[in-house]
């Protein structure tokens, strides 16, 4: 069985990408809020559910990329390409287990730290 390269990259790249993706939303999405003259006790729960649902999306896609890279990994195969495959998508279950480290610290940063300081 062949692993597409599609399938790969996003193996090998998925959850750095919804890491970073999550990033940058929740940093814009809060200090967006926490900028504007008028911050009322309303809106500030409305813009955590905000953050908190991009939060989720991107442990999806992180968690998905992780399974992605598990069943690359396991892909049977003993020609080079197959090994080449094997190979990147080692290094890809490295990656994504350790973006989502991140991943997993950015999301008790937002339970355990307000948005607006």
């Amino acid at each position: 069985m062949t692993v597409s390269a599609r399938r790969l990259w996003f193996a090998g790249f998925g959850a750095a990408a919804a890491w970073s993706f999550d990033l940058m939303a929740v940093v814009s999405v809060g200090s967006t809020h926490c900028l504007s003259p008028v911050v009322s006790p309303a809106t500030h729960g409305t813009v955590w559910w905000v953050v908190a649902a991009i939060t989720g999306a991107a442990w999806i896609v992180g968690v998905g990329s992780l399974l992605s890279t598990v069943r690359a990994w396991r892909a049977p195969g003993q020609d080079g390409a197959a090994r080449r495959a094997r190979f990147m998508a080692f290094g890809g279950v490295l990656l994504n287990a350790l973006f989502l480290v991140g991943l997993f610290f950015s999301s008790v940063a937002l339970l355990l730290a307000p948005l607006c300081y």
